[in-house]
């Protein structure tokens, strides 16, 4: 009897440090990034010239997109339920990076006349890698086919977002010239 409950108790420890739980669940979590993108794109529109502001807030989305690529790493396949979960957080959030995505190709000109088309670059690729990344770590944590398939249209659209941003201030479009 001792043995059982050690074993119970282990058993429910281990799936304590796998599971996620409270508010660190992935779709909080996606939904966590999605509001740090709604803060980009409040300091994208305001941008006049002072990057730093946009800086933090770009930070802000890398790191929280970090944070869920802890959580999908520890955590179990995601079966049909669980994928279903992540519908709407990754809707809300491809149509959040969307109107970011315009309120970036309004301000290279002004990311030109600042000369900071490198820390922009390098900030983007930051954000870009980690987004790529999460994106594809979820897309491999789904155990259901038909989920699978939706999940990678999904990743897909947003990986092309990622890599729209990016083309905008490649060397040659976005160069710091005196």
């Amino acid at each position: 009897m001792k043995f059982a409950a050690l074993a119970l108790l282990a058993l429910s420890g281990t799936h304590a440090l796998i599971l996620p739980r409270g508010d660190h669940t992935l779709a909080n979590c996606l939904n966590d990034v999605t509001s740090a993108i709604t803060k980009l794109d409040a300091e994208a529109k305001a941008f006049e010239g002072t990057i730093q502001p946009v800086v933090n807030a770009t930070d802000a989305v890398t790191d929280n997109i970090k944070t869920c690529q802890t959580i999908v790493d520890n955590s179990q396949p995601i079966g049909l339920s669980g994928a279903l979960d992540l519908l709407k957080p990754v809707q809300e959030m491809d149509k959040r990076a969307r109107n970011l995505l315009d309120a970036v190709k309004e301000k290279v000109d002004a990311v030109k006349k600042a000369k900071q088309c490198g820390l922009t670059r390098q900030k983007l690729g930051a954000l870009c890698t980690a987004g790529r990344t999460l994106t594809q770590s979820i897309c491999n944590k789904i155990s259901n086919g038909m989920a699978k398939s939706i999940a990678k249209r999904h990743a897909g659209k947003i990986e092309n977002l990622l890599t729209q941003s990016q083309e905008m201030f490649e060397p040659g479009k976005c160069d710091d010239v005196e």
